[in-house]
């Protein structure tokens, strides 16, 4: 009770009590009264949340011997995310079985590893690519795996016996686990001086199996990455902050240049014999004419470069429930890649939203 809550919508955190019954919340509101035999906690002072969902975990080992999973609960974690880097234990449904005879304190998520699916079939015989059969057989095991319940695939690129896998063999598995709309979480094929590449084939596995992608360890590990993080997240560098200092640099020159022609050259004049170039009384005129420059270029530039403003058309006014946006609806406009607007459709669909409308070159 009295606790400040994060309800993890992104919403604004609120001072409320929350109701717990069993293992639900059942109410949360500013001022709920405490039933007869009700424990209550005095929260104030503290921060409220739902249980946090570690989504790159390895607790399935030893959770036998320590059901009570403390050095989750004490970070919050109430879900842990297991069969990592490839790894995991097959079949799904003994896995499920062995978890629940632990009754651990904290809930339990698998993914199918493609390390231990590969071991399965092809044995001692792992460092070549697989063969059409073998992927087939790979693929089957995973879609077992995903009908037991798994949330989707992982791969260990970077070990044995993952890192032999052609990238046709990883695509072809991931496909099975997007018909379940699964996850695909990779550690990469390199996380030094090629992280780069290997985080572009992780990307290009779920764009060609149409399923959604998580790297497993966002690092760049070697000297020669380092600094490449805009490089490395699809981010470019802004050109803003060096145009505005250009425009500000620009203003504050002219600034300076104005007053010293006014003064000094246009009419010179003796004003209580201060010198025409006198740089102290230039200085208020320069910095303000320096700001100004700087904040124009600002939003100029966030306007043109960034908004595309000035537009008198855009293809978006072509879809027509675009009309009553403004009336009794909500609109969503989201700007992406042509390979990547079925994908985020298909997402926007899953939450619930009445109509997806892609428009471009063409509209549909």
């Amino acid at each position: 009770m009295g606790g400040t809550v994060i309800d993890g919508t992104g919403g604004p955190s609120a001072r409320a009590d929350v109701r717990i019954r069993g293992d639900e919340i059942v109410e949360v509101g500013p001022r709920l009264a405490a039933v007869p035999g009700e424990r209550t906690i005095d929260a104030a002072g503290l921060t409220v949340a739902p249980g946090f969902i570690d989504m790159h975990s390895h607790a399935a080992g030893g959770i036998d011997a320590h059901p009570d999973a403390e050095s989750q609960i004490r970070q919050g974690i109430t879900t842990a995310v297991v069969g990592q880097d490839g790894g995991g234990t097959l079949p799904v449904s003994g896995f499920f079985d062995d978890i629940a005879s632990a009754h651990p304190a904290i809930n339990f998520a698998v993914s199918v590893g493609h390390g231990t699916v590969r071991s399965l079939v092809m044995g001692a015989d792992f460092r070549r690519p697989a063969t059409p059969a073998e992927i087939d057989t790979m693929a089957a095991l995973v879609d077992r795996g995903m009908r037991d319940g798994a949330i989707g695939l992982s791969t260990g690129l970077e070990y044995d016996p993952g890192f032999y896998a052609e990238p046709a063999e990883v695509v072809a598995l991931a496909r099975v686990a997007a018909k379940y709309d699964g996850l695909y979480s990779s550690h990469v094929r390199d996380e030094e001086n090629a992280v780069l590449d290997a985080w572009r084939e992780a990307i290009d596995v779920g764009r060609k199996a149409g399923i959604r992608v998580e790297i497993s360890h966002a690092k760049l590990a070697s000297k020669p990455v380092w600094g490449r993080a805009d490089e490395a997240l699809g981010l470019r560098r802004s050109t803003v902050p060096l145009v505005a200092l250009v425009a500000g640099v620009t203003g504050a020159v002219s600034g300076y240049a104005l007053q010293w022609w006014t003064v000094g050259v246009a009419w010179p004049l003796n004003v209580g014999n201060r010198p025409p170039h006198s740089a102290p009384a230039f200085i208020p005129v320069t910095f303000e004419l320096g700001v100004l420059f700087a904040a124009l270029s600002i939003f100029l530039g966030l306007l043109f470069a960034y908004f595309r403003f000035p537009r008198v058309h855009h293809p978006v006014f072509e879809v027509e429930a675009f009309r009553s946006a403004s009336i009794d609806a909500l609109w969503l406009s989201a700007e992406v890649d042509a390979a990547e607007a079925d994908g985020v459709a298909r997402e926007l669909r899953g939450l619930g939203a009445r109509q997806v409308s892609i428009v471009g070159e063409e509209t549909r």
